[in-house]
C-alpha cells in the first residue's frame, strides 16, 4: 500500500516500523479476506464448555445475542487469555508491570528535543509550578509517520484485576490523565506549545495479567543464557526483559544485543488441555521471560506456532513437533 518508508529509531533507541493505524487495519482486513477466514468482530466469547480436558463448544455473543461455535481444536491469543480460564485450564494472575493508556497529539513542531530526558523535565517542572496527578514523569513521544503528530506512551498504572468495575476504573483515570499531560506539555515542551489532542486509546494497554501455566515455563535462564531447544523450538526471542515495575524508568533485566533464545512449543500448551494452544504473551513464562516475549515481534511468531499448531494437532489424539517445526521452516 506503499505506508513503509523503511526502519526508523525510537527516542530511546529501538529499530522500529512506524504504523499507519488505520492502513494496518485495512492491510489485515484484507489479508483476512484472502486467507479465507471466518472473522467474526463485534463478538465476544462468553462461555467455553469443557470436558475430559477438551473444550466442546464455546457461546459468543453479538448485539442479535448467543450463539455458539464448535470446533476440534482452539486458539487462545486474547492477551488475558480469557478462553484458557473459562475452559478451566491452570492460568496465573500477574500484576507486577505497569499498564498505560497511549495517546496521540497533533500539530506538534518536529525536530525538537523529544527525548525521555526532555520529557521528564518538562513533567518536573510542571510538578513544581503547582500541576498534580501525574502517575510518571519517564516516556517516549514517536513521531507517526508523514505526520506532524506524536503518539505519548508516559501514563503508567497497575491494573489489579480484569473485572468491569476496576478495567472502568482505570480507564477513566487514564483519560483524565490524557488531558494532564497534554496541558503539561504545552506548557513545559518546547514544540507542543500549539499541540492539541487528537484521540486516546480505545482501552487500557496491559503489560501482563494472565499467563497459563503450561507444559514447560520459559524461564528467566533461558532468556539470560539465549538457550537453544533444537528438539521443540518454534519460536525466537531477542528483546531483552524489559521489566515496568515502577511509574519511572524502565529496566532491562538482562543483557540486550544479538542474541536470541528459543521459544519450545510446550509453552504453548496449557496443562491438561487436550485442544487448546495459546499464543501472545499469554504463553506460559515466568516473569523475566514474560517481560521479553510479551512484546509485538515475538507474539506474532508465538501466535503463528499457535495456529499451526493448532491446524496440525485436528484429527489426532497428540501433536507432532517434528511436523509442526517443519511447516514453520517452511
Amino acid at each position: 500500500m506503499g505506508r513503509f518508508d523503511g526502519f526508523t529509531y525510537s527516542p530511546t533507541g529501538n529499530l522500529y516500523v512506524p504504523q499507519d493505524p488505520e492502513y494496518t487495519k485495512l492491510a489485515l482486513d484484507e489479508l483476512v479476506e484472502e486467507s479465507g477466514v471466518d472473522y467474526l468482530l463485534c463478538c465476544q466469547v462468553v462461555q467455553a464448555d469443557t470436558e475430559g480436558g477438551r473444550i466442546r463448544r464455546l457461546t459468543c455473543a453479538d448485539d442479535a445475542g448467543l450463539f455458539t461455535v464448535e470446533a476440534e481444536v482452539y486458539v487462545d491469543a486474547s492477551g488475558e487469555a480469557n478462553l484458557s480460564a473459562m475452559a478451566g485450564a491452570p492460568v496465573e494472575f500477574h500484576c507486577d508491570q505497569s499498564g498505560c493508556l497511549v495517546f496521540r497529539m497533533g500539530n506538534v513542531r518536529h525536530g525538537m528535543d523529544y527525548s525521555p530526558a526532555r520529557i521528564k523535565a518538562a513533567v518536573e517542572q510542571a510538578i513544581a509550578d503547582g500541576m498534580t496527578g501525574f502517575s510518571a514523569s519517564y516516556g517516549t513521544v514517536c513521531r507517526a509517520q508523514d505526520t506532524d503528530d506524536y503518539t505519548v506512551n508516559i501514563i503508567s498504572m497497575q491494573i489489579p484485576g480484569l473485572d468491569a468495575a476496576t478495567q472502568t476504573k482505570y480507564e477513566m483515570e487514564g483519560r483524565r490523565q490524557v488531558h494532564l499531560y497534554a496541558e503539561a506539555f504545552r506548557r513545559y515542551l518546547p514544540g507542543f506549545e500549539n499541540a492539541y489532542l487528537i484521540y486516546s486509546g480505545p482501552r487500557m494497554g496491559y503489560r501482563e495479567s494472565r499467563r497459563i501455566a503450561g507444559e514447560y515455563q520459559l524461564c528467566r535462564e533461558d532468556v539470560k543464557t539465549s538457550r537453544k531447544y533444537p528438539d521443540t523450538g518454534i519460536a525466537r526471542g531477542g528483546w531483552g526483559a524489559e521489566l515496568h515495575l515502577g511509574s519511572e524508568d524502565v529496566v532491562f533485566g538482562e543483557e540486550r544485543g544479538a542474541k536470541y533464545f528459543d521459544i519450545p512449543l510446550p509453552c504453548l500448551r496449557p496443562k491438561g488441555m487436550k485442544n487448546l494452544w495459546c499464543g501472545g504473551r499469554i504463553i506460559s513464562a515466568d516473569l523475566i521471560a514474560a517481560s521479553s516475549i510479551r512484546v509485538m515481534a515475538t507474539g506474532f511468531a508465538t501466535g503463528q506456532a499457535a495456529g499451526v499448531a493448532a491446524a496440525l494437532s485436528t484429527g489426532r489424539g497428540d501433536y507432532d513437533t517434528a511436523a509442526i517445526r517443519a511447516e514453520l521452516e517452511r
